[in-house]
């Protein structure tokens, strides 16, 4: 009896719980849509939104090269990293012609289904595994990873102490608020993780197959998730050999680790990347300089946890060690650009970062509440209010993501209305704002035909040649007509404090300073080499420059009334300006090349 009243309670609770979770996630796309009644394409609520749809939307011939819908140039199938690992982006193509195209419902709808499918597989975890899997703690382990963001720990305390001010969550964000990373790996991890559980309580054929297929999915998706899961794997093959609890089946092991390595294999060779080699330096290039600057708090904090999950006895061991592996592979991967730079490891990983310092954290409070038990009461009494906490933190953090973009939205809304009451086409070329990776720029091709002069994120579709010679080129005539010189980009580059914008105008992506002295190094080198050389060439009217502005029949600047971000003296020493409409908080500058 008493088991079917918990069983009564349980169930209404977690559905509850899920369709909170999945309004709080839905909330700022409704509300950007119901101030701006746009629909034409998604509206702006993470980093690289526009970039990973449009992968989706590319048109690829079979055997055929691909288009860069920013430029127009045609790029090998797997030219770039993104076309290599892009199942995430298919499964989306997918999504979108069951919609007939409609790219705002059909992001709506697929995130909607990772987010339940992501709600769906942390209640089976918890409930599966928790020492302790009652619906507080369960909806407390939840609340943890859905409702907040430790990634961005410091912030968010921040964010708090500075209430009823919305400012500071505004630099947090909801942590699965983006699309496709790590909203798909996530998901993948988790599964695994507990099928790795599973396989430590009882060895079944079907849980090896089902987290072989889970790695070979993940490694489709983003590669750094099966890193994730074969330390999971590897730290719980460690305990089998020397906790002697039980044998080690050695045969399965083996099998399993051939057929991963086997698909896996067979999928980079099928999609290898077939761009221009390039000479570089070694993959594996130690700089143990940078190892103070990648252990920052969050790792002393994972390192923390992680040990006190070895530690804490409550915990039965098939759920103790594959979360050891998760704590010690995430932290060994934060450190992984002291051996390498080139694959971004450090960085990626950091996606994972908030996934394991809440499960872990939920694992660890659990194994207390039992180890206190009835004595717990008190400590469940504060746990309950927490989780009333983290609801609210969940509530703030998507209204201070529908406010903090809204402005860009509106902009988008209003670009996108300009650009089909013109209309433009493919033979026009766009000179629209693109200094960060989610400017206008990046939703042209989305909304338009017409091709940009230049956008950050095109990068992300070229060839590492391409990237030196068509980005570099347009990148320095769009800096011209910014009104930087040379002058600036040389006091930027001996700056030793600007590393972030040396980043930002050397490198697809950006934004990150640079910790490693070959990186750094390779920053200047490319400013100074490359960007500086064209933009003094912009500035003496390289001949080249306005031939390649004459390959287009008409030239539209679209700029802010307000803030403006061309000069208008540079443009008209290059275009021939018709005339100027000013369209809502914008104005186009209709143009032919001189």
């Amino acid at each position: 009896m008493i088991a079917e009243r918990v069983l009564m309670i349980r169930r209404p609770v977690i559905i509850a719980t899920i369709l909170f979770t999945l309004v709080v996630y839905s909330y700022p796309a409704l509300a950007t849509w119901a101030k701006t009644g746009y629909t034409e394409s998604p509206p702006i609520l993470a980093s690289d939104v526009g970039f990973y749809t449009l992968i989706s939307k590319l048109t690829m011939v079979r055997h055929g090269p691909i288009l860069n819908p920013y430029y127009g140039v045609e790029l090998p199938p797997n030219g770039a990293a993104h076309l290599q690992f892009r199942l995430a982006f298919q499964l989306f193509g997918y999504v979108g012609t069951l919609f007939g195209g409609h790219l705002w419902l059909a992001l709506f709808v697929w995130n909607l289904l990772w987010w339940g499918l992501l709600c769906w597989i942390v209640i089976w975890l918890f409930q599966q595994f928790l020492p302790d899997n009652s619906i507080l703690i369960v909806t407390l382990g939840f609340g943890l990873l859905m409702w907040s963001n430790f990634g961005l720990l410091k912030p968010l305390v921040l964010a708090w102490i500075h209430l009823p001010s919305l400012q500071g969550f505004e630099t947090v964000g909801l942590a699965y608020a983006r699309p496709f990373f790590s909203q798909l790996p996530v998901p993948l991890l988790l599964a695994y993780l507990g099928l790795q559980m599973s396989l430590l309580r009882a060895q079944r054929f079907q849980i090896w197959v089902g987290m072989g297929l889970l790695q070979l999915l993940a490694f489709a998706i983003f590669p750094y998730a099966t890193l994730m899961m074969a330390g999971i794997t590897i730290v719980a093959t460690v305990w089998l050999i020397f906790g002697r609890v039980q044998s080690v089946p050695w045969r399965s092991l083996v099998a399993y680790g051939i057929f991963c390595a086997t698909v896996d294999l067979l999928y980079l060779l099928h999609g290898t990347v077939t761009h221009e080699p390039q000479t570089q330096q070694s993959v594996f290039h130690f700089e143990f300089a940078v190892l103070p600057h990648l252990i920052g708090g969050m790792w002393i904090i994972l390192g923390f946890l992680t040990l006190a999950t070895a530690l804490v006895r409550a915990l039965p061991a098939e759920a103790k060690w594959p979360l050891v592996g998760l704590g010690l592979t995430n932290m060994g991967l934060l450190l992984a650009d002291v051996f390498d730079n080139s694959l971004s490891i450090s960085h990626h990983a950091g996606y994972f970062v908030h996934t394991t310092v809440a499960v872990l954290l939920t694992f660890i409070l659990s194994a207390v509440c039992v180890r206190l038990g009835a004595t717990a009461r008190y400590l469940r009494f504060a746990l309950g209010v927490v989780v009333i906490l983290l609801a609210v933190n969940a509530m703030l953090l998507a209204a201070a993501t529908y406010r903090v973009f809204l402005p860009l939205n509106k902009q988008l809304a209003e670009t996108a209305s300009l650009l089909k009451s013109i209309p433009v086409g493919p033979d026009d070329l766009l000179i629209v704002p693109a200094k960060i990776a989610d400017d206008t720029c990046e939703w042209v091709p989305l909304v338009s035909s017409a091709k940009v002069l230049y956008c950050r994120n095109a990068a992300g579709l070229l060839t590492p040649n391409q990237n030196n010679t068509i980005q570099r080129f347009r990148q320095a005539l769009y800096l011209y007509f910014t009104g930087t010189d040379s002058r600036q980009l040389e006091r930027i580059a001996e700056d030793p404090k600007a590393g972030e914008e040396q980043m930002r105008l050397a490198f697809y992506g950006g934004g990150i300073t640079p910790l490693r002295k070959d990186l750094r190094e390779g920053a200047l080198s490319a400013i100074r080499m490359e960007l500086i050389p064209l933009l003094d060439g912009a500035e003496r009217q390289d001949p080249r420059m306005p031939a390649f502005l004459r390959l287009y029949s008409r030239i539209l600047v679209v700029d802010n009334r307000q803030d403006p971000v061309f000069d208008r003296q540079r443009l008209a020493s290059y275009l021939v300006i018709q005339k100027e409409v000013p369209w809502g908080d914008l104005t186009v500058l209709f143009c032919n090349p001189k």
